[in-house]
């Protein structure tokens, strides 16, 4: 069960990254100000947790997001931080996990 629910995070993850770094080359700043990267100011194991809806679905349950930083390192020169994320599948309740190396640079336009 959960390797089918790795199955489809880490393409969506992989998604989500290409299309960002995607709209960047194309000059597209996904983010209005304030600069997510102003405010991304990330402390190792500490996190938050928010409820989430699917707007595309009348009546869809509010899920809870757990985000939680899990370890630092330097990347390319840069400081990198692991960043987790566990939410739970609406259909089958089980719990699904995703992990992901970010820089302040992943979400400015001049990174």
């Amino acid at each position: 069960m959960m390797r089918k629910r790795w199955i489809c995070i880490a393409p969506a993850a992989l998604l989500c990254a290409s299309a960002a770094a995607h709209a960047q080359m194309m000059g597209l700043n996904p983010f209005k100000k304030p600069n997510i990267a102003d405010i991304f100011k990330p402390v190792v194991g500490h996190g938050a947790i928010y409820e989430t809806q699917r707007t595309d679905q009348e009546g869809a349950l509010k899920l809870p997001l757990e985000m939680t930083v899990v370890g630092k390192e330097s990347f390319e020169g840069r400081e990198a931080y692991w960043l987790e994320f566990a939410q739970t599948d609406a259909k089958s309740g089980s719990l699904g996990y995703a992990k992901m190396l970010m820089t302040k640079d992943d979400f400015s336009l001049t990174g």
